[in-house]
């Protein structure tokens, strides 16, 4: 289980979380906790802003990556590393102030149950200077972040890669072509992780949907590629009518997991549709925004740009899509 004796210095590569609610701890530790060991990387929990402070002081570049409470106690002593007011946002942006001052590199994730418009702007304004490689983070503190598979992942990844890069899981038909131009743009222009694509992924064994739940957890950006794949004929239609084109079946399956996921919570995953020319959607899906790639995916970069801006607690992202409607 995590360290929470702070006194004593840990010159392993550590990750450092401030937070006094148990039930948060109880949440995420374990599983965090075993991630991290694996990268030879360990977990310690302070439990108030001088605590954090202090570890931070001592641990002369251990520390990889710290994990803020917004809310957290500002503790005895505090005043010897900021002697002035600390405001309405709480110790834990005045303590993520001080850690910038002193090592602007360490990458920041604050966990808030109660969004503070003056840290969302300082979140923003920081990832805006930091460009690509994002050290700064903000996420709401709710019971699905916290049970969520992709949040320990995401610490962990940022942990050893020393900056927050976000995953991406593409959902898609037989438009192999609209598959590999998503691929190359979300890694080599937008500088995401690798996107995850599950033919790629191996087996193990696993049955499909088992491979499919296990690959698709650790994502927290959701790409589906809705491409005219299938051409169906309505049985009841004329012998000549015209068939009408269809996302694969698979593709529309997998949307409705992820919309099922995300619909009506605050989580932080993010569900992106991509829509390419005149197909028929199922009319539940009615009134989703959309994408539009029918020009390609270059041609859409600004659009799929606003949509890979991170989430704050502001932002709970459960919307799906921005740029147009996908008619009734």
């Amino acid at each position: 289980m995590p360290n929470q004796d702070n006194t004593v210095p840990n010159q392993n590569d550590t990750v450092l979380w401030a937070e006094d609610d148990q039930y948060t701890i109880d949440m995420i530790a374990p599983e965090l906790y075993a991630r991290l060991y694996e990268e030879n990387v360990t977990l310690e929990v302070a439990q108030d802003g001088a605590s954090v402070l202090r570890r931070l002081q001592d641990a002369e570049g251990a520390v990889k990556l710290v994990v803020l409470d917004l809310q957290i106690e500002l503790g005895d002593g505090f005043e010897e590393f900021f002697p002035g007011p600390v405001g309405n946002a709480g110790a834990g942006l005045t303590v993520a102030r001080v850690l910038r001052t002193k090592n602007p590199n360490v990458p920041i994730l604050f966990l808030t149950l109660y969004p503070v418009d003056s840290v969302a702007q300082w979140v923003e304004q920081q990832q805006l200077e930091e460009g690509k490689a994002r050290r700064t983070m903000l996420l709401a503190k709710n019971s699905r972040t916290l049970k969520s598979a992709w949040l320990p992942d995401l610490i962990v990844r940022a942990a050893v890669s020393g900056a927050f890069r976000r995953r991406a899981f593409i959902v898609h038909g037989h438009d192999h072509d609209a598959l590999h131009q998503l691929k190359n743009y979300l890694q080599n222009t937008m500088g995401l992780d690798e996107p995850i694509i599950l033919h790629e992924q191996p087996n193990h064994g696993r049955t499909i949907i088992e491979k499919f739940e296990d690959e698709s957890s650790p994502a927290d950006l959701v790409f589906v590629l809705l491409t005219p794949d299938d051409k169906v004929l309505d049985p009841s239609a004329d012998a000549d009518a015209d068939a009408r084109a269809r996302a694969r079946q698979n593709v529309i399956f997998e949307l409705g997991y992820f919309y099922g996921q995300v619909r009506g919570q605050d989580g932080a995953r993010r569900v992106i549709l991509l829509k390419k020319g005149p197909i028929e959607i199922p009319s539940d899906l009615s009134g989703i925004l959309y994408i539009d790639i029918s020009q390609g995916i270059m041609a859409a970069g600004e659009e799929i740009r606003k949509e890979l801006r991170l989430p704050s607690a502001n932002d709970p992202a459960t919307r799906l899509g921005r740029a147009q409607v996908i008619p009734s």
